[in-house]
């Protein structure tokens, strides 16, 4: 008679149940040992603290698809749509090099999000990782990917942005929510606020320059037609260029309005401790059953042997 089908026909679920509970000191150890490992680890873990702002795309009132003209504007290149939606565009700025090299320059950007370790609440401070910034002496003493001992490369200040600033668009609603999560609940709140700041600055200033260097085109063909229904329609194409860089250069908010603004966190979004330690009882609790059955099956194939 084969020794591994009779185990596995005796074997059953009220055999499974009596042997933990013959062993539950064994079981109770694991599962207690695993919980206060997890705690340890939990504890250990930093807050982090999310800060959203719900916005939309600021559309113009009026279009300008049935003024006639759309046909001489796609002969001489001026669209007077994008190919790409503007919430494509916010999303390609947002995560842009050029977008990132902006804020750089801003006051404690890279140290805050290269840097930071945790947040002391009773002194509102966000406290620095020593192994990569120095804050005595004011200076980067971890090394960047290049090998040098200095602040970190692009393309790890890149990886790091990008992992605490999210991007999100409800294709129904149009609606776009932007997060950023950080030790610090008041950086959070100052980054979100700057990212928006500097999206809606960033694409207004684009869209100037695009404005003056069609009308520039423009005015010069203006200036050598003759033809009159053409020179109408160039007349209209300057005023829309115009009536463009007139919007973008008095609203600011000019490609994304605000829906509900940035707000500075109470609560943390991170670690779930309640979460962590639940489960590694349950890994605990599965660890201990299979060292059970293991040690059961060694037993039984040894008693075999005899």
């Amino acid at each position: 008679m084969d020794t591994n089908n009779s185990l596995s026909q005796d074997f059953d679920i009220y055999k499974l149940i009596s042997l933990v509970l013959k062993r539950k000191i064994l079981v109770c150890t694991i599962i207690i040992f695993s919980i206060l490992i997890s705690a340890s680890i939990a504890l250990n873990i930093s807050n982090k603290y999310e800060s959203s702002a719900t916005l939309y795309v600021n559309e113009p009132i009026n279009q300008n698809s049935s003024d006639g003209f759309g046909g001489i504007a796609a002969i001489v290149g001026i669209g007077t749509s994008g190919g790409s939606s503007k919430s494509d565009l916010a999303r390609e700025i947002l995560f842009s090099r050029a977008f990132l090299n902006n804020l750089i320059q801003k006051e404690d950007f890279l140290l805050n999000i290269f840097a930071s370790k945790s947040y002391d609440l009773s002194i509102n401070s966000t406290i620095y990782d020593s192994k990569i910034y120095d804050v005595g002496k004011k200076k980067w003493v971890a090394y960047n990917n290049e090998g040098i001992q200095g602040p970190p490369t692009m393309l790890q200040v890149q990886k790091k942005y990008n992992d605490i600033i999210t991007f999100n668009e409800d294709k129904i609603s149009g609606f776009i929510k932007i997060s950023a999560t950080h030790h610090s609940p008041i950086f959070a709140h100052e980054l979100l606020k700057y990212i928006i700041e500097e999206l809606n600055r960033a694409s207004s200033l684009s869209a100037i320059k695009d404005s003056q260097e069609s009308l520039v085109f423009l005015e010069d063909k203006l200036a050598i037609t003759k033809q009159i229904d053409l020179r109408e329609s160039l007349l209209k194409l300057i005023a829309s260029q115009l009536e463009k860089e007139m919007m973008a250069s008095v609203q600011s908010q000019y490609l994304l309005k605000i829906l509900d603004k940035p707000f500075i966190p109470e609560k943390k979004v991170s670690p779930n401790r309640s979460v962590i330690v639940i489960l590694s009882a349950l890994i605990g609790l599965i660890v201990s059953i299979f060292y059970i059955l293991i040690a059961e099956f060694a037993s039984t194939r040894s008693k075999s042997n005899y």
